[in-house]
């Protein structure tokens, strides 16, 4: 009887884990995740350990390749025959730019913010900017921990208080302004520098993917005229 059940487990994670398909970015990195839609210019899947969890999407211009599981792979069969009035639909809301912009710490894409791991999975081609953005995420990470740190500190200063004599609650609502003035301090300082490195992330990255315009400048000469003529 244990032998069965351990057998029947045991075949239940293998069918789960077949059934997963695996995403390769550019990066080289791997994603086993399940795909719930697939468009032509965006992949939108779940996390394989995670078949519940939040829906993450990736642009397929920043994914290698694709290996789908044999379930998904006869999904996709059926979906791909798409009629050509869908896909000019499509192509017709597809943003015309890659460049990212910034308001306060959030990161935005043609006016949608984007989740951390978004930004991450865009920023991979470009390790400078990942570096710079994950500093300052973490930075701001930091400035919240200071809020939180002035609200317990205001309530454990007047609950000690509230038990103290007045000279004593006196100094002991000192030490505490003290300390919440401390926080304070410290999350102003660590938001400033947070958004300001979100901000140069997103700079460097923008730069890698505005490419200068390239053109060629021929000079001809002939005996009866002159020219310069420039090819982009």
């Amino acid at each position: 009887m244990i032998a069965f059940v351990i057998i029947f487990f045991l075949s239940g994670f293998i069918r789960s884990a077949s059934a997963q398909d695996i995403l390769t970015l550019r990066s080289g990195r791997e994603l086993k995740v399940n795909i719930v839609e697939e468009t032509t210019f965006v992949i939108k899947y779940r996390e394989a350990e995670n078949p519940t969890g939040p829906l993450y999407s990736v642009e397929k211009s920043k994914v290698e390749s694709v290996k789908y599981s044999k379930k998904n792979r006869d999904t996709q069969e059926v979906t791909s025959g798409r009629t050509e009035k869908a896909e000019k639909s499509e192509a017709a809301i597809q943003p015309e730019s890659d460049l990212l912009t910034v308001k306060k710490r959030y990161v935005y894409k043609n006016g949608r913010i984007m989740g951390i791991r978004q930004v991450k999975t865009t920023m991979e081609e470009t390790p400078e900017a990942l570096n710079l953005y994950n500093s300052g995420s973490r930075k701001c990470k930091l400035s919240n921990s200071c809020a939180y740190g002035v609200i317990f500190t205001s309530m454990g200063t007047t609950l000690a208080t509230n038990k103290m004599e007045p000279d004593e609650a006196t100094k002991f609502a000192i030490v505490g302004l003290a300390v919440c003035g401390g926080f304070i301090i410290s999350g102003i300082v660590l938001a400033s520098k947070g958004k300001k490195q979100i901000r140069q992330s997103v700079q460097m990255y923008n730069s890698t993917v505005i490419k200068p315009a390239s053109y060629q400048i021929d000079f001809r000469v002939s005996p009866v005229s002159a020219g310069i003529s420039v090819r982009f």
